[in-house]
């Protein structure tokens, strides 16, 4: 693997962690639909505070940073020959249509 697919990779496992954190978050409001002020203040606590800011609001900055990661990994990955490669582009788009739809 070359400098650029490492790089890439590293991103896609950020945004991963950026969507299991919303996953996380919204388990613990029971996966009712955000309301247009974004997460409860008490379900906001379990996040640290350096980046509490970043969850706030409907949509997020911080749906909005995994939605533009996803995106990149995906385009970047799309003439890739290795077939893992073109699987975690497909798992991009699967992800930032669930992105998409549930969190913005």
């Amino acid at each position: 693997m070359n400098f650029r697919q490492i790089s890439v990779l590293s991103i896609f496992g950020l945004a991963c962690l950026i969507l299991l954190s919303f996953i996380g978050l919204s388990a613990s409001e029971g996966f009712y639909e955000l309301s247009p002020k974004g997460f409860k203040v008490q379900t906001l606590f379990a996040i640290p505070e350096g980046i509490r800011g970043m969850y706030q609001g409907y949509p997020s900055a911080m749906a909005l940073l995994g939605y533009m990661m996803f995106t990149l990994s995906a385009f970047l990955f799309l003439k890739e020959k290795n077939k893992r490669l073109k699987g975690v582009s497909i798992l991009s788009f699967v992800f930032l249509l669930c992105i998409f739809v549930f969190f913005l």
